[in-house]
Protein backbone atom coordinates (compact mmCIF):
# COMPACT_ATOMS: atom_id res chain seq x y z
CA UNK A 1 0.00 0.00 0.00
CA UNK A 2 2.31 2.58 -1.50
CA UNK A 3 1.47 6.00 -3.43
CA UNK A 4 3.18 9.53 -3.58
CA UNK A 5 1.59 11.54 -0.67
CA UNK A 6 4.65 14.23 -1.12
CA UNK A 7 2.62 17.84 -1.43
CA UNK A 8 -0.92 16.84 -1.48
CA UNK A 9 -3.09 19.85 -1.29
CA UNK A 10 -5.16 17.95 1.63
CA UNK A 11 -7.92 20.49 1.34
CA UNK A 12 -8.79 20.10 -2.27
CA UNK A 13 -8.42 16.31 -1.92
CA UNK A 14 -11.08 15.93 0.74
CA UNK A 15 -13.58 18.45 -1.43
CA UNK A 16 -12.60 16.65 -4.46
CA UNK A 17 -13.44 12.98 -3.13
CA UNK A 18 -16.04 13.69 -0.29
CA UNK A 19 -17.79 16.35 -2.09
CA UNK A 20 -17.81 19.00 0.58
CA UNK A 21 -15.40 21.75 1.12
CA UNK A 22 -13.49 21.98 4.18
CA UNK A 23 -12.05 24.69 6.73
CA UNK A 24 -8.50 24.72 7.87
CA UNK A 25 -9.82 24.73 10.89
CA UNK A 26 -11.09 21.28 10.56
CA UNK A 27 -7.18 19.79 10.45
CA UNK A 28 -5.20 19.83 13.07
CA UNK A 29 -1.27 20.14 13.21
CA UNK A 30 0.54 22.74 11.99
CA UNK A 31 1.36 23.48 8.32
CA UNK A 32 2.92 19.66 6.57
CA UNK A 33 1.36 17.92 9.51
CA UNK A 34 -2.08 19.08 8.60
CA UNK A 35 -3.32 15.67 7.39
CA UNK A 36 -5.70 14.71 10.28
CA UNK A 37 -9.75 15.37 10.29
CA UNK A 38 -11.52 16.10 13.03
CA UNK A 39 -13.53 12.98 13.68
CA UNK A 40 -16.82 15.73 14.49
CA UNK A 41 -16.47 16.95 10.92
CA UNK A 42 -16.78 13.37 9.10
CA UNK A 43 -20.21 12.66 11.65
CA UNK A 44 -21.40 15.89 11.50
CA UNK A 45 -21.32 16.15 7.25
CA UNK A 46 -22.03 12.41 6.32
CA UNK A 47 -24.62 11.17 8.37
CA UNK A 48 -27.93 11.13 6.48
CA UNK A 49 -27.93 9.72 2.90
CA UNK A 50 -31.24 10.48 1.20
CA UNK A 51 -32.37 6.84 -0.69
CA UNK A 52 -32.56 8.94 -3.72
CA UNK A 53 -29.32 10.54 -3.60
CA UNK A 54 -27.46 10.23 -7.27
CA UNK A 55 -24.71 8.02 -7.68
CA UNK A 56 -22.38 10.26 -7.50
CA UNK A 57 -23.30 11.91 -3.83
CA UNK A 58 -23.58 8.02 -2.73
CA UNK A 59 -19.85 7.06 -4.16
CA UNK A 60 -18.71 9.89 -1.49
CA UNK A 61 -20.47 8.60 1.25
CA UNK A 62 -19.41 5.49 0.79
CA UNK A 63 -15.86 7.08 0.53
CA UNK A 64 -16.67 8.95 3.60
CA UNK A 65 -17.96 6.37 5.65
CA UNK A 66 -14.61 3.89 4.80
CA UNK A 67 -12.52 6.66 5.68
CA UNK A 68 -14.16 6.89 9.13
CA UNK A 69 -13.46 2.81 9.09
CA UNK A 70 -10.07 3.45 8.49
CA UNK A 71 -9.21 6.09 11.14
CA UNK A 72 -11.80 4.15 14.03
CA UNK A 73 -10.58 0.47 13.11
CA UNK A 74 -8.01 0.22 11.22
CA UNK A 75 -5.27 2.52 10.90
CA UNK A 76 -6.33 4.46 14.04
CA UNK A 77 -4.26 7.70 15.69
CA UNK A 78 -2.98 7.60 19.30
CA UNK A 79 -4.71 11.03 19.68
CA UNK A 80 -8.21 9.30 19.36
CA UNK A 81 -10.37 12.66 18.38
CA UNK A 82 -9.09 13.03 14.70
CA UNK A 83 -9.05 10.43 11.49
CA UNK A 84 -5.91 10.50 8.98
CA UNK A 85 -7.01 11.66 5.29
CA UNK A 86 -4.23 9.61 3.91
CA UNK A 87 -6.34 6.54 3.13
CA UNK A 88 -8.25 8.51 0.98
CA UNK A 89 -5.78 8.50 -1.99
CA UNK A 90 -6.51 4.80 -1.88
CA UNK A 91 -10.03 4.89 -1.98
CA UNK A 92 -9.80 7.48 -5.20
CA UNK A 93 -10.66 4.92 -7.08
CA UNK A 94 -13.83 2.93 -5.54
CA UNK A 95 -13.88 -0.10 -8.55
CA UNK A 96 -10.27 -0.80 -7.54
CA UNK A 97 -9.90 -1.11 -3.52
CA UNK A 98 -8.83 -5.08 -3.64
CA UNK A 99 -6.26 -4.21 -5.39
CA UNK A 100 -4.43 -2.96 -2.16
CA UNK A 101 -2.92 -5.24 -0.43
CA UNK A 102 -4.74 -4.27 3.00
CA UNK A 103 -3.90 -6.66 5.48
CA UNK A 104 -0.46 -6.32 5.35
CA UNK A 105 -1.08 -2.71 5.80
CA UNK A 106 -3.04 -2.66 8.60
CA UNK A 107 -0.25 -5.27 10.47
CA UNK A 108 2.53 -2.61 9.08
CA UNK A 109 0.92 0.04 10.51
CA UNK A 110 0.39 -1.69 13.80
CA UNK A 111 3.60 -3.04 13.74
CA UNK A 112 4.93 0.38 13.81
CA UNK A 113 2.59 1.28 16.49
CA UNK A 114 3.84 -1.10 19.12
CA UNK A 115 7.12 0.25 18.77
CA UNK A 116 6.82 3.22 19.29
CA UNK A 117 4.01 2.13 22.22
CA UNK A 118 7.43 1.13 24.22
CA UNK A 119 8.55 4.60 24.39
CA UNK A 120 8.86 5.15 27.92
CA UNK A 121 7.08 8.89 27.42
CA UNK A 122 4.23 7.35 24.70
CA UNK A 123 0.79 7.29 26.85
CA UNK A 124 -1.27 6.22 23.83
CA UNK A 125 -1.11 4.05 20.84
CA UNK A 126 -2.62 3.97 17.89
CA UNK A 127 -3.10 1.14 15.05
CA UNK A 128 -5.36 -2.07 15.31
CA UNK A 129 -6.30 -1.89 18.45
CA UNK A 130 -8.79 -4.61 18.01
CA UNK A 131 -6.41 -6.99 15.81
CA UNK A 132 -4.31 -6.76 18.80
CA UNK A 133 -7.03 -7.42 21.60
CA UNK A 134 -8.26 -10.81 19.70
CA UNK A 135 -4.68 -11.91 18.84
CA UNK A 136 -4.04 -12.15 22.81
CA UNK A 137 -7.47 -13.71 23.70
CA UNK A 138 -6.68 -16.28 21.62
CA UNK A 139 -2.96 -17.24 22.57
CA UNK A 140 -2.48 -15.37 26.09
CA UNK A 141 -4.34 -16.58 28.86
CA UNK A 142 -3.40 -13.82 31.03
CA UNK A 143 -6.16 -11.31 31.70
CA UNK A 144 -8.98 -12.48 28.91
CA UNK A 145 -12.57 -13.54 29.49
CA UNK A 146 -13.81 -16.63 28.86
CA UNK A 147 -15.56 -17.43 25.66
CA UNK A 148 -18.83 -18.91 25.13
CA UNK A 149 -18.37 -22.55 23.51
CA UNK A 150 -20.31 -21.58 20.01
CA UNK A 151 -18.49 -24.60 17.60
CA UNK A 152 -22.62 -25.29 17.25
CA UNK A 153 -23.27 -22.02 16.06
CA UNK A 154 -19.85 -21.99 13.64
CA UNK A 155 -21.08 -25.37 12.47
CA UNK A 156 -24.51 -24.60 11.75
CA UNK A 157 -23.43 -21.24 10.10
CA UNK A 158 -20.60 -23.49 7.87
CA UNK A 159 -23.40 -25.49 7.12
CA UNK A 160 -25.53 -22.74 5.55
CA UNK A 161 -24.90 -20.38 2.51
CA UNK A 162 -21.45 -19.56 0.93
CA UNK A 163 -18.51 -21.14 2.46
CA UNK A 164 -16.64 -18.03 1.90
CA UNK A 165 -19.08 -15.66 4.01
CA UNK A 166 -18.58 -17.98 7.39
CA UNK A 167 -17.27 -16.38 10.51
CA UNK A 168 -13.33 -16.28 11.59
CA UNK A 169 -12.34 -17.05 14.82
CA UNK A 170 -12.70 -13.76 16.96
CA UNK A 171 -16.70 -14.89 16.35
CA UNK A 172 -15.65 -16.98 20.07
CA UNK A 173 -15.77 -14.09 21.36
CA UNK A 174 -18.90 -12.93 20.98
CA UNK A 175 -21.22 -11.90 23.97
CA UNK A 176 -18.55 -12.78 26.80
CA UNK A 177 -19.65 -12.76 30.23
CA UNK A 178 -17.11 -13.14 32.59
CA UNK A 179 -13.15 -13.21 32.76
CA UNK A 180 -10.71 -15.95 33.40
CA UNK A 181 -9.54 -15.21 36.53
CA UNK A 182 -10.93 -13.17 39.50
CA UNK A 183 -8.52 -10.26 38.92
CA UNK A 184 -10.37 -6.97 38.05
CA UNK A 185 -10.11 -6.76 34.63
CA UNK A 186 -8.54 -3.11 34.64
CA UNK A 187 -5.96 -3.92 37.68
CA UNK A 188 -2.99 -2.89 35.26
CA UNK A 189 -0.04 -3.40 37.72
CA UNK A 190 -1.20 -6.91 38.63
CA UNK A 191 -1.81 -7.82 34.81
CA UNK A 192 1.66 -6.61 34.38
CA UNK A 193 2.95 -8.83 36.58
CA UNK A 194 1.38 -11.58 35.30
CA UNK A 195 2.47 -10.86 32.04
CA UNK A 196 7.02 -10.86 33.56
CA UNK A 197 5.99 -14.04 34.72
CA UNK A 198 4.13 -15.41 31.55
CA UNK A 199 5.47 -19.14 30.52
CA UNK A 200 4.77 -21.48 27.31
CA UNK A 201 2.61 -23.18 28.65
CA UNK A 202 -0.03 -20.03 29.08
CA UNK A 203 0.64 -19.48 25.38
CA UNK A 204 -2.12 -21.01 23.15
CA UNK A 205 -0.10 -21.02 20.15
CA UNK A 206 -2.11 -22.55 17.39
CA UNK A 207 -5.70 -21.75 18.39
CA UNK A 208 -7.22 -21.77 15.65
CA UNK A 209 -6.71 -25.65 14.74
CA UNK A 210 -9.88 -27.11 15.91
CA UNK A 211 -12.08 -24.72 13.92
CA UNK A 212 -9.96 -24.78 10.41
CA UNK A 213 -12.68 -27.31 8.92
CA UNK A 214 -15.58 -24.96 9.68
CA UNK A 215 -13.72 -21.42 9.17
CA UNK A 216 -13.62 -19.41 5.47
CA UNK A 217 -11.30 -21.42 3.18
CA UNK A 218 -9.27 -17.88 3.35
CA UNK A 219 -7.97 -18.86 6.18
CA UNK A 220 -5.98 -22.02 5.38
CA UNK A 221 -5.09 -19.40 1.88
CA UNK A 222 -3.44 -17.20 4.77
CA UNK A 223 -1.51 -19.48 6.49
CA UNK A 224 0.47 -20.71 3.54
CA UNK A 225 1.01 -17.38 3.05
CA UNK A 226 2.03 -16.31 6.34
CA UNK A 227 4.56 -18.52 5.93
CA UNK A 228 6.48 -16.28 3.65
CA UNK A 229 9.53 -13.62 4.78
CA UNK A 230 8.25 -10.33 3.26
CA UNK A 231 8.18 -6.22 4.04
CA UNK A 232 4.24 -5.39 4.93
CA UNK A 233 4.09 -2.12 3.24
CA UNK A 234 2.09 1.25 4.61
CA UNK A 235 3.05 4.27 2.73
CA UNK A 236 6.17 4.91 4.97
CA UNK A 237 6.04 2.37 6.97
CA UNK A 238 8.01 -0.40 5.95
CA UNK A 239 7.93 -3.51 8.51
CA UNK A 240 9.40 -7.46 8.08
CA UNK A 241 7.12 -10.27 8.74
CA UNK A 242 9.33 -12.60 10.32
CA UNK A 243 7.52 -16.14 10.65
CA UNK A 244 10.84 -17.99 11.60
CA UNK A 245 10.84 -16.54 14.60
CA UNK A 246 7.17 -17.42 15.71
CA UNK A 247 7.16 -21.08 13.95
CA UNK A 248 4.91 -22.67 16.60
CA UNK A 249 1.85 -20.73 15.71
CA UNK A 250 2.40 -22.41 12.14
CA UNK A 251 2.15 -25.49 13.91
CA UNK A 252 5.92 -26.03 13.52
CA UNK A 253 8.88 -27.21 16.13
CA UNK A 254 10.77 -23.74 17.33
CA UNK A 255 14.68 -23.90 17.28
CA UNK A 256 16.60 -21.01 18.09
CA UNK A 257 15.44 -18.11 15.69
CA UNK A 258 17.88 -16.34 13.68
CA UNK A 259 19.19 -13.26 13.96
CA UNK A 260 16.77 -9.98 13.23
CA UNK A 261 18.03 -8.03 10.56
CA UNK A 262 16.90 -4.53 11.20
CA UNK A 263 17.47 -1.42 8.60
CA UNK A 264 17.11 1.56 11.17
CA UNK A 265 17.72 4.06 7.99
CA UNK A 266 14.16 2.32 6.85
CA UNK A 267 13.07 2.41 9.95
CA UNK A 268 13.38 6.12 10.93
CA UNK A 269 12.12 7.03 7.96
CA UNK A 270 9.96 10.57 8.22
CA UNK A 271 6.73 10.36 7.92
CA UNK A 272 3.74 12.27 6.06
CA UNK A 273 3.49 14.63 9.53
CA UNK A 274 6.76 15.35 9.78
CA UNK A 275 6.73 12.78 13.11
CA UNK A 276 8.50 9.09 13.47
Amino acid sequence: MCLNNKDVDWKGKVGQLLGKQISELEFKGKGRRKILLKRTWLKNNFSDLKIDAPDQKFEQYCRAYMLALCGDVLFTEASGDCVSALPLLLLEDMSGLDRWAWGSGVLAYLYRALCKGTHKKRKNMGGCIMLLQLWAWEHITVGRPVPKDVRKELQDMANDGDEDERPTVSFLWKDYTQYADITPHRHLPTHRDQFDSLVDTQVVWTPYEVFRHILPPIVEYEKTMGLLTVPFIYFWIVEMHRPERVLRQFGYAMEAPPNCEYDKQLHDIINYRGGD
